[in-house]
């Protein structure tokens, strides 16, 4: 799996029911470039289209149960490595300061 296909389980974890036109503005891809990664995470069942709610033409991408696990596990090892390398640091600059927006479930503010 590649950056295309993280990127994508990211956002539609954060904003289900994207269609892809705005998931494409949101990554800044175009349908070209992410035509393959959203087939792969389609037929492997992570995630599924549905027509819209308000209007049916609409097809709206949100993450399966599948996908949902893989981007919850995909995050919080991406959290664990950035967390470590935010320790190491701290060790050489003992002076940093995180900034005010900084989220607090990483335990270091």
């Amino acid at each position: 799996m590649g950056r295309a296909h993280h990127r994508i389980l990211t956002f539609l974890a954060y904003s289900p029911g994207m269609s892809v036109g705005e998931l494409c503005d949101t990554v800044d891809l175009t349908k070209q470039a992410i035509n393959a990664p959203l087939r792969r995470l389609i037929d492997d069942d992570l995630i599924r289209v549905a027509p819209g709610t308000k209007d049916r033409r609409r097809k709206e991408l949100h993450l399966t149960e599948r996908g949902a696990d893989l981007e919850r596990t995909l995050h919080a090892r991406q959290r664990d490595l950035f967390h470590a390398a935010l320790q190491q640091a701290g060790k050489r600059r003992p002076d940093r300061q995180l900034p005010a927006n900084f989220p607090k479930s990483v335990g270091l503010a």
